[in-house]
């Protein structure tokens, strides 16, 4: 499991690429490789879960983010082992 975050670099363009930001959200909860997506406080940026089979496919699902392509965020990325779930969310364990 992955999470990314996506620190604002340039929070003055967020609009002109929030759509396009939100079809790539829509697009990687549809393939099931995002399962949470949210805002990071306070006006930070926002951040990702993503469970997908490897470091090299989380970098470029990131890299697909208009926000990152058009240096909107700043991506960075970590990866956790999950070691206990509460019932219910065993899919992070990828």
């Amino acid at each position: 499991m992955f999470i990314g975050f996506l620190t604002f670099r340039d929070k003055a363009k967020a609009p002109d690429w929030m759509a396009r930001h939100n079809a790539w959200l829509d697009a990687g909860f549809a393939r099931g490789e995002i399962v949470l997506s949210g805002g990071l406080q306070p006006g930070l940026g926002g951040a990702v879960i993503l469970t997908v089979p490897d470091r090299a496919r989380a970098e470029a699902v990131l890299a697909e983010d208009p926000f990152v392509i058009h240096g909107v965020v700043t991506p960075e990325l970590l990866e956790v082992t999950p070691g206990r779930l509460a019932p219910g969310l065993e899919a992070l364990k990828g």
